[in-house]
């Protein structure tokens, strides 16, 4: 099976450890093997069901129906997880919901959630705003074919890349939709190692360290996916960079070596669009032709790309009218 800490890493790299993480002790975070997962309902009973080392995802719409309905309120239910001697919670800021409170408790009733919680060892994650029954069935799918889910997931980055490049988003586009997936700054690099984009996502207070130290020497970047740029076979290909000291994940590792193909077929699309625009900005417009032709081609110094003097183009054209 997998712990909580090893589901945040393949499931949802984005979310931040609120109380009780793997690295404070008594926390069971990266202990205790997950069992299964729980999704509250807005009401009560607030689960079906609720066993030793469950996962439960708590929506805070869903904690604020459960603040009105009384019985103890958020500090009753954490309790009642600590009774049952569940594995984590998760806390889901839902998007579009229909039919539930637009907000969750407030922050005095989330102190005491979190405050029970951290005394207890009990880990709390915050998965921002997302759809709970989507990170409910990701998180059963991990815990039940661990490698699927990693696919899964990297098909996930692949699809949203293809969306990027097919609304022309180039290399900071990729870099931007990389990095907000996987949590982590990232930098995308083209031929003979030059840097074409560094994107840090929101919320990752080491980032900004870890692009610092990554302009200063290319070599600090914890991992680098060579990017198989079609062309010159001289020319060194480029690379994803994974910045920052944390070793890379699976969910990473499985991810970048699925798109790594797609974001060098993009790549190299992107070099050759700048070098076609840059030929067609370079090129003489045609002296002969229709009159519409001709009125655009005097607006352009004549004979400047084949190093004739400009004023003699200008004054061959005025002799000819």
């Amino acid at each position: 099976m997998a712990t909580l800490a090893d589901l945040r890493a393949a499931v949802l790299p984005n979310a931040r450890w609120l109380v009780a993480g793997p690295d404070v002790a008594p926390s069971t975070a990266a202990s205790l093997d997950l069992a299964w997962v729980r999704l509250m309902r807005g009401g009560l009973p607030a689960f079906d069901a609720l066993d030793p080392a469950d996962l439960a995802i708590m929506p805070r719409a869903a904690l604020a129906l459960v603040m009105s309905d009384g019985d103890g309120g958020l500090e009753g239910l954490v309790r009642m997880c600590l009774e049952e001697r569940i594995g984590g919670i998760v806390l889901v800021t839902e998007t579009g919901s229909v039919g539930s409170p637009p907000n969750g408790p407030d922050a005095n009733d989330l102190d005491d959630l979190l405050s029970v919680a951290a005394t207890a060892g009990l880990p709390v994650l915050d998965a921002g705003p997302g759809d709970a029954i989507a990170i409910e069935r990701s998180a059963i799918g991990f815990l039940v074919n661990h490698r699927a889910e990693l696919e899964r997931q990297a098909t996930l980055l692949e699809t949203r890349l293809e969306q990027v490049a097919l609304g022309g988003g180039g290399p900071e586009g990729l870099a931007a939709a990389i990095a907000g997936f996987l949590g982590r700054p990232i930098a995308i690099e083209g031929r003979g190692g030059t840097t074409l984009a560094v994107h840090v996502p929101p919320d990752t207070p080491w980032a900004a360290a870890a692009v610092t130290a990554y302009h200063r020497q290319r070599r600090s970047a914890t991992t680098r996916i060579a990017l198989p740029i079609p062309g010159d076979p001289r020319a060194n290909s480029g690379a994803l960079a994974l910045l920052g000291d944390r070793p890379a994940s699976e969910l990473e590792r499985v991810a970048t070596a699925r798109i790594a193909g797609l974001v060098a077929l993009e790549l190299a699309r992107d070099e050759a669009l700048g070098r076609a625009v840059e030929i067609a900005r370079r090129e003489p417009l045609p002296a002969d032709g229709p009159p519409w032709v001709v009125i655009v081609a005097r607006q352009a110094p004549a004979g400047t790309e084949s190093g004739a003097d400009p004023d003699a183009g200008r004054a061959a054209a005025a002799g000819g009218d």
